[in-house]
């Protein structure tokens, strides 16, 4: 059930990514931060908004971070 084209996985990963990350983040922070009785009227909003500020922060930082992971990893064929 392929239907997404290969050119999008750069786009795509870090969505996913950010998503599952922002999900439990989010969620541990509503546990501590609110009753349990409110977290289902507080959760989903809290996600949401913190996924809306990580995906283009991911995006924005993955360049980085792969540059900064080539300059300290050798090269396959040294190690």
């Amino acid at each position: 059930m392929r239907f997404l084209p290969a050119q999008y996985a750069c786009a795509a990963v870090p969505l996913v990514v950010s998503g599952c990350m922002t999900c439990l983040v989010s969620a541990i922070a509503t546990v501590r931060a609110v009753p349990m009785a409110s977290f289902w009227d507080t959760w989903p909003l809290s996600w949401l908004l913190s996924w809306a500020v990580a995906y283009p922060v991911m995006l924005a930082m993955l360049p980085l971070a792969r540059r900064l992971i080539a300059a300290i990893t050798l090269p396959p064929a040294e190690q």
